[in-house]
């Protein structure tokens, strides 16, 4: 429901899937490859708003033939091999010759209203005085799901004569709905408006307010959002709106308890919410508040899981903040909060639609001003098109917002723009220039007392030693990185240098403490959801197990390695760099083996689900 753009369909398909994006490639022609041998059914809810984008489902069904999708639609998809099933309602009762109460219990719809009636008013049941309300009011109702369950939920308060009275009331007056609509649709939207009308005042305003939230909210989201002071008791409203079930609560793993309402009864909310002119304030409110998150957010999302779930779990309500920024012309709000979440965006495999994000946000006519705002945004651009693969962008994002952080004068934010260029700079100009902004960089972070920038750009200086193989000084700067991510709690900047430091290990003849150093990067990896240093720590593995002489262990290793870069892309443009770290474990087991069974052991791995490898990289560590 929340995906309204059909350019973020294939990019919604493939992180329902979890695989990650691919560096470099349309994600399409990725998810066709992943797709190709499985038998999987892809279930697409709420197709009609994202509809232009049939012809990637036709495309990824023509190259997947174990593949079939169920699309739920208001309307057909019109793609080829399409096949339309129209939904029905449930069976309603013949109000005309009712039947015993049995018979009547089993049909569907009546069904449907005794159980939710029953989870509202326990003491509940239906007798031969209420039957027949009970049946009009399914029949009335045409048999509608939602329509039954909402007209149930007042038993809690009338009963069955009352509410078919209410409700044949309700449906035959004129003015509420769409009177074009199709008669179901009138009757369902009718159903909605009619529990609506039933609501108290507060309860009509909290329900409108609460509309504006993209993929549910928490307790604490709706009284930063609703204005809940000016209705009364928050959780007593909350309480009321779901036994009237236009709101549910959500069971998550979290602590914190959410709520969310279905796509239909958030979509007459919304309406009402413009028809009482607060839509405009609403909205703004929300837009305010889930950027204000994403900035909050963004220096935990290097060390903090709990913030990385919590992106997650609001990342439909901060798309929505985001389109609302575009639209209002707010270029600080949107380019700011887009800035904040690129690490969020990177980590979770979010390429593609942080690219599109940037692109709008950077393009805002108000947006083109030297601010702090256009500064982090062209940051996380940056960020994101080297993890792409895309070196020039990169280096063209970069270069702006080190302009922008030289005007401002902000000399932290300095070092950190010249510590971003450098990467850039080593694949375009050579080692010799990114050195040079690197040691500005370091220089300046020394400065502001920046540890963790100062562990940064030491990173980036090891370059030209590793390039000269000056191994104890690369293993020197690499402790010390280690050594104050540890101290300042950066998981995943300790995650990176802790596998950095195991390739390390294994340059300079200590294969001990490289498969311990490995191991606890797999750990690490595995904590954070992260496949791309799963993917790395594979390799580092396999690695070892060649200098131990276990060939067969290190081609199925890095098997389930290369697999793994298929998924997730390279981590960035290959470099000269990383092969005289890493170098190619693949090949150098190879030369040890038979090659049939060198291609065999490599599928193995290549076979592997994540979960399987992580498994064969312990497995084969042990032994």
């Amino acid at each position: 429901a929340s995906v309204v753009d059909p350019a973020l369909v294939p990019s919604a398909i493939a992180h329902a899937l979890k695989l990650p994006e691919v560096a470099g490639r349309p994600i399409v022609d990725s998810r066709k490859d992943h797709l190709a041998d499985k038998e999987l059914l892809l279930l697409l809810d709420n197709f009609e708003q994202v509809a232009q984008a049939g012809p990637v489902l036709e495309d990824l069904l023509g190259s997947a033939s174990g593949l079939s999708a169920l699309a739920t639609s208001r309307r057909p998809l019109s793609v080829r091999g399409e096949q339309e099933y129209l939904v029905p309602p449930l069976d309603p009762p013949d109000t005309e010759r009712l039947p015993d109460l049995p018979v009547l219990r089993e049909i569907d719809g009546v069904r449907l209203f005794l159980e939710r009636a029953a989870s509202v008013a326990p003491r509940f049941e239906m007798t031969e005085e209420n039957a027949p309300a009970i049946a009009a009011i399914v029949a009335r109702l045409e048999g509608l799901p939602l329509a039954v369950e909402l007209a149930a939920t007042q038993t809690k308060l009338l009963s069955p004569e009352e509410i078919a009275a209410r409700l044949d009331e309700r449906l035959t007056a004129v003015g509420t709905g769409a009177r074009t609509a199709p008669q179901r649709q009138r009757t369902l939207r009718d159903a909605i408006a009619w529990s609506y009308q039933l609501l108290g005042e507060p309860e009509r305003r909290l329900f409108t307010r609460l509309s504006v939230f993209s993929g549910g909210w928490t307790v604490k989201a709706a009284e930063a959002v609703c204005e809940p002071d000016s209705l009364g008791d928050l959780l007593e409203l909350f309480g009321s709106l779901v036994d009237h079930s236009l709101v549910r609560r959500l069971k998550t793993p979290e602590a914190e308890s959410r709520y969310s309402m279905l796509e239909t009864i958030r979509e007459f909310g919304r309406e009402q919410l413009r028809a009482g002119g607060e839509e405009e304030a609403i909205a703004r409110r929300h837009g305010e508040h889930f950027l204000g998150l994403a900035v909050e957010a963004e220096p935990h999302l290097e060390s903090d899981l709990a913030w990385l779930a919590r992106c997650e779990a609001e990342h439909d309500n901060m798309r929505a903040a985001l389109r609302w920024a575009i639209a209002a012309g707010e270029p600080d709000l949107s380019q700011g909060a887009a800035g904040a979440l690129w690490r969020f965006w990177r980590t979770r495999g979010y390429l593609t639609e942080a690219r599109l994000w940037f692109d709008e946000v950077l393009a805002l006519p108000s947006g083109d001003r030297p601010t702090a705002a256009r500064a982090k945004a062209l940051t996380g651009a940056g960020g994101i098109a080297w993890w792409r693969g895309e070196v020039p962008e990169s280096r063209a994002a970069y270069e702006e917002a080190l302009a922008i952080e030289r005007e401002l004068g902000d000399r932290r934010r300095i070092a950190e723009a010249l510590y971003n260029l450098a990467f850039p700079l080593s694949i375009q100009e050579g080692l010799e220039a990114a050195v040079a902004v690197a040691e500005e960089s370091l220089e300046l972070f020394r400065e502001v007392g920046d540890e963790s920038g100062v562990a940064r750009a030491l990173g980036m200086l090891s370059i030209s030693d590793f390039m000269a193989g000056n191994w104890d000084a690369v293993v020197a700067r690499t402790e010390d990185a280690v050594a104050i991510w540890r101290r300042t709690g950066d998981r995943l900047r300790l995650l990176n240098d802790v596998l950095a430091l195991g390739f390390v290990y294994l340059r300079v003849g200590r294969p001990g403490e490289a498969r311990a150093a490995a191991l606890e990067a797999l750990d690490l990896a595995e904590e954070v959801g992260s496949p791309m240093e799963i993917g790395g720590a594979l390799l580092a593995l396999a690695v070892q197990a060649n200098e131990e002489g276990r060939h067969l262990d290190a081609m199925r290793l890095s098997g389930a390695a290369e697999s793994l870069r298929e998924q997730v892309g390279s981590g960035g443009p290959p470099t000269e760099i990383m092969q005289v770290i890493v170098g190619d474990p693949a090949a150098e087991a190879r030369a040890h083996l038979d090659q049939d069974e060198a291609e065999r052991v490599l599928e193995e791995g290549r076979a592997m689900t994540l979960e399987e490898a992580v498994a064969e990289a312990r497995r084969s560590a042990s032994g």
